[in-house]
Order: structure tokens, then C-alpha cells, then sequence
């Protein structure tokens, strides 16, 4: 049975050889927000898929490819092991050993 007819009952006379009537009843609030969330949802997914095709038609050439070698500054340079990490390392472990000598110290007092 569909959810907005609330009633098939036909009363008077002759009910018998018309066909049943059907009351309608109105959307809730809920049932009409949910609908327009759902619009704007498929508006959304519509634009997305519109730009998306935009943008390909505008797209002027394939995508180049990342050359194989380095240049020579880059490659000389050891991207972990650079001269601000180990600075980093070397205070990091001169911090936390102050705070274990500072802790040590809290401890005795």
C-alpha cells in the first residue's frame, strides 16, 4: 500500500459499485526535507562530474614524466640523513637527556 493514501473505504450507498476512493495525505516535514537534501546532493555530484569534464577538455597536453636522473644538486644531497636532521637528532637527545637528569634530580629531593 503506498504510504501517502491513508484510507480505501468508501461509505454511503452504492459503495459497492464504485470503485474505492483514496484520501491523500500530505508529505511530513521530514519526508520533504529529506527529498531536497537529496536534490542538492545530486546537484552537487552533477557539478562535480561537469568540472571534471571541463577540465579535461582544458587540459592542453598528457602529463610529462619525471626525468630518470637527478639533477646534481639533488642527488648529492641524502635526503634523511642532511645536516638539519642530524642537528635535530642531537638536540632532541641533549632535551630529553636534561629532562631525565631533571627527573633523576626531582626524584632525590
Amino acid at each position: 500500500m503506498n504510504d501517502v493514501i491513508v484510507s480505501r473505504a468508501v461509505t454511503g450507498p452504492g459503495s459497492k459499485s464504485r470503485p474505492p476512493m483514496a484520501t491523500y495525505c500530505e508529505p511530513s516535514q521530514r519526508a520533504i526535507i529529506r527529498v531536497r537534501d537529496q536534490q542538492a546532493g545530486q546537484r552537487i555530484e552533477r557539478d562535480r562530474r561537469e568540472a571534471m569534464a571541463l577540465l579535461r577538455v582544458l587540459e592542453p597536453e598528457p602529463r610529462r614524466e619525471r626525468p630518470a636522473e637527478l639533477p646534481a644538486h639533488q642527488a648529492a644531497q641524502d635526503p634523511i640523513l642532511n645536516a638539519e636532521f642530524v642537528a635535530g637528532l642531537i638536540a632532541g637527545l641533549a632535551i630529553s637527556g636534561l629532562v631525565a637528569a631533571a627527573l633523576m634530580l626531582g626524584d632525590r629531593l
